[in-house]
């Protein structure tokens, strides 16, 4: 890393792991590889891996398609591409768990701008999920929501998902329709508070997502809808 600053403590905005443990970078700088830099980026040792947000990609004014086991990432203002790579499907060998990650390809990647992100600044449509709103979570590795009425045909199914603070268990397993799209294998799951859309499960199902600046959009090839970004989140409804 290059131009390591201090992180007023403040500003230092926690993540946890999988394990439920807190994490915080006390410097942030940038990343130069042979093909690509990356501006704004926390530096924190704990971490056992490199995490390249989308959130913060599109809020720099970069489009990010993912679909078809792939994604790519194009620099709106000068019209091409300038990132690619796939999605990849794991398992751990210890425990058996199976996750997903996105894997760089190819770069050709310059992003500007260097300021700390302060997060006292004014960000539109603060307020929490409400109603039938759900949370596009392209971390998630499978669809969720805690309201058993949320799910049509549901049926018992007890499956273990580690959260960042606990292990949370689904009671049920089901369909969901959202306007004209259909979520299979729906986990009901007590323990989350919102409504959750998997990006993989979406990927896996034929559905390409689009993220730019506030916007997102899901589609395949009949259908699609808006959504809206909030704090890094991507809003549907």
């Amino acid at each position: 890393m290059r131009n390591l600053r201090d992180v007023k403590k403040e500003l230092q905005v926690p993540v946890y792991s999988s394990g439920g443990v807190e994490l915080r970078a006390e410097r942030m700088g940038s990343v130069f590889y042979k093909d690509f830099k990356l501006s704004q980026v926390g530096l924190i040792p704990a971490m056992p891996f490199n995490v390249v947000s989308i959130g913060q990609l599109a809020t720099q004014g970069l489009l990010i398609n993912t679909g078809d086991g792939r994604f790519t990432i194009t620099a709106v203002d000068e019209a091409k591409v300038v990132g690619e790579g796939f999605l990849h499907r794991r398992k751990e060998k210890e425990d058996g768990r199976e996750y997903y990650e996105c894997v760089f390809r190819t770069m050709d990647w310059d992003i500007p701008g260097d300021e700390l992100i302060d997060p006292s600044e004014d960000h539109e449509n603060e307020s929490a999920v409400e109603g039938e709103e759900w949370i596009i979570d392209t971390g998630c590795a499978q669809h969720m929501v805690p309201d058993l009425g949320t799910l049509s045909k549901p049926r018992a199914a007890k499956l273990p998902f580690q959260s960042a603070s606990s292990t949370i268990w689904s009671s049920h397993k089901g369909l969901v329709k959202i306007g004209q799209l259909m979520l299979k294998d729906v986990l009901c799951c007590p323990g989350v508070t919102d409504n959750l859309v998997s990006g993989p499960m979406l990927d896996i199902s034929g559905h390409m997502i689009s993220f730019n600046s506030k916007r997102c959009t899901k589609k395949d090839c009949k259908k699609k809808g808006p959504g809206q970004w909030t704090r890094g989140l991507g809003y549907t409804s």
